[in-house]
C-alpha cells in the first residue's frame, strides 16, 4: 500500500513539474532583430535563441552584498518576466537575470516569462492584466499584490534593484 501511495505520489509530481515548465508561445517572424515570439515560455526556450548566447553575463559578477539578502529573501517572492525576443534590452538583461536568480538559489522553473510582440502583446492579455508598456519587465509579487517591478533597465543593477524592491 505504501509503495502505491509512492507511486501516485511521484506520478502527480512529474505531472506538475511538467506543467510548469510547459511553454506556449508561438514564432511570428524571423528578421534582422531575430525570432519573434510570443507567449509563455522558459528561461530553456530563451536559452536556445542564438541573440541571448551572445549575451556578456557569462562574465557578470554580481554585488556580494545584494546576493547575500536575495539569498536569505527572493524565495518567499514570486516573479513574473515579460520580455521581447527581438529587443535589445531584452537580449542584455534576461541572461543577467538569470544568472541572478541562479546564483540566488531561486527556483527558475517558477518565474513566469512571457514574450510579446513588437506591440508588446502576449497571447492572453496578460499584459493588459500587468500594463507593460516596456521590456523587459521584471514584476515581484508577495501574497499575489505587486510590490515593485524593473522597467527596461535596472536603476543600479538587477541584483541591486530586486534587494532593494524586497528590503525591510
Amino acid at each position: 500500500m505504501k509503495l502505491l501511495l509512492y507511486i501516485l505520489s511521484f506520478l502527480f509530481m512529474s505531472t506538475l513539474l511538467y506543467a510548469q515548465a510547459e511553454s506556449n508561445y508561438e514564432k511570428l517572424d524571423d528578421d534582422e532583430a531575430g525570432f519573434v515570439y510570443k507567449g509563455t515560455c522558459t528561461f530553456a526556450d530563451i536559452n536556445a535563441l542564438g541573440d541571448f548566447r551572445k549575451s556578456k553575463a557569462d562574465d557578470y559578477i554580481p554585488d556580494a552584498g545584494s546576493m547575500t539578502m536575495l539569498k536569505k529573501d527572493l524565495s518567499k517572492y514570486k516573479i513574473i518576466c515579460f520580455l521581447g525576443t527581438w529587443c535589445e534590452d531584452s537580449q542584455e538583461q534576461l541572461p543577467v537575470l538569470y544568472k541572478v536568480l541562479h546564483e540566488a538559489d531561486y527556483p527558475l522553473q517558477s518565474v513566469q516569462l512571457y514574450a510579446v510582440d513588437r506591440d508588446k502583446k502576449t497571447m492572453h492579455g496578460e499584459n493588459d492584466t500587468y500594463k507593460i508598456e516596456l521590456v523587459p519587465t521584471i514584476i515581484l509579487l508577495k501574497d499575489d499584490e505587486e510590490i515593485g517591478r524593473i522597467v527596461e533597465s535596472p536603476k543600479g543593477s538587477i541584483e541591486k534593484d530586486l534587494a532593494a524592491i524586497i528590503a525591510p
